[in-house]
């Protein structure tokens, strides 16, 4: 089993992904399901990919595309742009396994390099964007979460495994996100991996 696939999955349960535990009326026909639906297939690929590693099974992908998937928007019905790339499987054992991970991170339990390293890159593939700041002419790493806890420990793995500056701002004084120096980012993106996700 990869420490990697298994802090990649971990890493974005606290964004995109999802856990989701269903319990039928007959008592008997209960799913506990490991999911992620998003809008870059890449990150999906990459969350199947990890999935089955770690569940050592296959995954369930499908695509909705535009037409199937509708919103209000000004109490107008908007049929959504682009196509969304699920991946699914199910498992009881590691549903509960990857709940009690993501309890073990917030209380600051100790991972190794790899798990820190799938762990990052996972959440930054939810809540991470990489751009270029066209007035220095520089790329720019920023990390965004309500969860100012979450942060600080991203930051901390971060600094530790690459010894990057990072610092914790607020977005119009009420959203938290990580600002990575710009110095150090392309010593971020090498070392975990991170890619643009345009």
């Amino acid at each position: 089993m990869s420490d990697f696939a298994v802090g990649y999955i971990v890493g974005t349960l606290f964004g995109d992904g999802y856990l989701n535990e269903y319990h039928g009326n007959d008592g008997r026909s209960n799913h506990y399901t490991i999911g992620l639906t998003v809008g870059t297939p890449s990150f999906a690929k990459q969350f199947a990919s990890c999935l089955e590693k770690v569940l050592e099974k296959k995954t369930t992908q499908f695509v909705q595309p535009p037409s199937s998937r509708i919103h209000m928007l000004h109490g107008k019905i908007v049929h959504a742009r682009k196509p969304r790339y699920n991946v699914k499987a199910r498992s009881k054992a590691w549903f509960y396994r990857f709940q009690n991970i993501k309890t073990e991170v917030l209380k600051g339990a100790k991972f190794d390099t790899e798990f820190k390293r799938g762990f990052v890159k996972g959440f930054f593939d939810s809540d991470g964007c990489l751009t270029h700041d066209r007035q220095v002419n520089r790329p720019r790493l920023f990390v965004y979460n309500m969860n100012q806890k979450l942060l600080g420990i991203i930051r901390e793995m971060i600094e530790e495994l690459v010894g990057a500056k990072v610092k914790m701002r607020t977005y119009r004084h009420r959203v938290p996100f990580l600002d990575v120096s710009m110095t150090d980012v392309n010593n971020v993106v090498e070392f975990f991996g991170l890619q643009s996700k345009r």
